[in-house]
């Protein structure tokens, strides 16, 4: 799968962004949220990947990543909560360019996720657990991204 994907953690030369994206790294201890996508999303359909989206006309990444852990998961950021960015991936597909912006959520407790129609499980996994899972194009590269900062 990785020979269909470049990930770097600069912009490569010529690199354009089609769309933007963030993302929420939600953790809990030493697990993280993984969603799994529903059979009827056209990209990575039965994968497993972070809470996250597109960002929306004039949407800053960090208010788009709130914005989509809320619609995809009712997991709201309480303001006392350890919510930063943790930088960005550029991710060049044969079909799409697009920045990944990550953030972190830090949380004491394990909360009541409530998928949208979009995604059709959840799980709470380490990153070793996460790498036996079907995981999105680029999840792996962002695996180890994550686990360098």
């Amino acid at each position: 799968m990785t020979n269909q994907i470049q990930v770097s953690s600069k912009p490569p030369a010529g690199f354009v962004s089609d769309v933007d994206v963030a993302a929420v790294f939600v953790e809990v201890g030493e697990k993280i949220l993984f969603l799994r996508r529903g059979p009827s999303n056209r990209i990575d359909p039965g994968r497993w990947g972070l809470p996250g989206g597109k960002l929306e006309p004039g949407e800053s990444s960090g208010h788009a990543a709130r914005r989509e852990l809320s619609e995809e998961t009712g997991i709201i950021v309480p303001a006392s909560s350890s919510f930063v960015s943790v930088g960005a991936l550029y991710m060049v597909k044969p079909w799409v360019q697009y920045t990944f912006n990550m953030y972190r959520l830090k949380l004491d407790d394990f909360p009541k996720v409530q998928l949208c129609t979009e995604n059709d499980a959840s799980a709470w996994l380490t990153v070793d657990e996460a790498r036996q899972y079907p995981l999105m194009l680029g999840a792996e590269e962002t695996l180890d991204y994550y686990l360098s900062i």
